[in-house]
């Protein structure tokens, strides 16, 4: 069952519960009748119970999953960063360089 059809189970089990509560406020129903009532409120319950504790779990992987994706990613980020970072620091020395050429060829002329 997907994660979808479950919290729209969890919805109609919700339904089904004020549906009860209602009819439970009703004056008329016999002692038999109100057991029956409370004993399907206690299974929806159970039921409810059920269907969270598998939307947690799946929700619990899922965010394991994602912070794994995120911590791939920062580790790229960060390979990425000591290479950009290098090359800078290369790039720097080529404008050093470039520079005192200049500085010989204008003392030169």
């Amino acid at each position: 069952m997907k994660n979808q059809d479950k919290e729209y189970s969890l919805e109609q089990i919700r339904i089904a519960q004020a549906e009860i509560a209602l009819e439970m406020g009703n004056a008329g129903l016999t002692k038999n009748e109100m057991l029956s009532l409370e004993k399907a409120t206690l299974h929806l319950r159970n039921l409810e119970r059920l269907l969270v504790t598998t939307l947690e779990k799946n929700m619990i992987a899922a965010l394991k999953e994602e912070a794994k994706a995120l911590k791939t990613l920062s580790e790229e980020m960060e390979d990425t960063s000591k290479r950009l970072f290098r090359l800078t620091n290369f790039l720097r020395e080529i404008v050093k360089i470039t520079g005192r050429v200049i500085d010989i060829l204008a003392l030169v002329k």
